[in-house]
């Protein structure tokens, strides 16, 4: 999944925003020209075309996950082909009006989407610097960037349940498992943050014990040896960025099981 997103998304995304910069005349966004470039024909038209693809790399990645996740905690067996085919059944959605319903619940996810989504995708989504640091210069701007951050917050909690709804159930549409997420998570809400929560936590304290241990064969050459320590930090370097990787893999995992569970 990661890989196809570096080969399709990532140059599709540079390809839509440098076709949105040539055809609509424009050489940079900023709070004067944001309006006027939002309103042009291209840049609605493509901007259209790349939040389908978000919405399809957020779908197929959130749905290895969940779907793996379904397939464990019930014992039944799964393969690729079968988790694929199921994705591309529901798919189909994406090509509907309801998916709009999906752009408004991304755009609620985007203050906590990294904490609240275990995609990589959401990590790189934040709201522009020039609209935070516009509220900011007040302070009935930091009430108002307060108060919706925590609306949001509880929104989408109370929603987060849309997504694992719809990819599970084969027969759901996106507007029913939005309405089955809040209903459900009136019950089980404490209960889910908690649990994530407590993830999270030793996640955390794991990730700095051996981001610790690792560094310390370093910091021992650096007084023994110090003409070796280049090569050694290059090497510690190397290995904390693979375990990184892979401990946000398997947060990725742990969280989707949390979820679906």
């Amino acid at each position: 999944v990661r890989l196809l997103q570096a080969i399709v998304f990532v140059p599709m995304t540079s390809l839509l925003f440098y076709c949105m910069y040539t055809w609509t005349g424009f050489h940079a966004i900023t709070e004067h020209n944001i309006v006027k470039f939002l309103l042009h024909p291209y840049a609605i038209i493509l901007l259209a075309i790349w939040l389908l693809l978000v919405l399809l790399c957020i779908y197929y990645e959130l749905g290895f996950y969940f779907l793996q996740a379904y397939y464990q905690q019930k014992g039944m067996p799964y393969t690729f082909a079968i988790i694929v085919e199921r994705l591309n059944r529901k798919a189909l959605y994406f090509f509907s009006a309801q998916s709009l319903l999906l752009v408004l619940y991304l755009i609620v996810l985007i203050p906590l989407a990294a904490f609240l989504l275990p995609v990589s995708l959401t990590q790189q989504l934040q709201l522009p610097a020039f609209i935070v640091d516009e509220l900011m210069h007040s302070g009935s701007g930091k009430a108002m960037y307060t108060v919706a951050i925590i609306v949001l917050g509880f929104v989408s909690i109370r929603l987060l349940f849309t997504l694992p709804f719809f990819i599970i159930h084969p027969h759901l549409t996106i507007w029913a498992s939005i309405v089955q997420s809040w209903h459900f998570s009136r019950k089980r809400l404490a209960e889910t943050v908690l649990l994530l929560a407590a993830v999270l936590l030793v996640y955390i304290v794991v990730a700095f014990v051996s981001v610790i241990m690792l560094f310390l064969p370093l910091i021992l050459i650096e007084r023994i040896v110090p003409a070796a320590a280049l090569v050694v930090a290059a090497l510690t370097l190397t290995a904390l960025e693979v375990l990184l990787i892979m401990m946000f893999t398997l947060l990725q995992a742990l969280f989707s099981h949390v979820i679906v569970s």
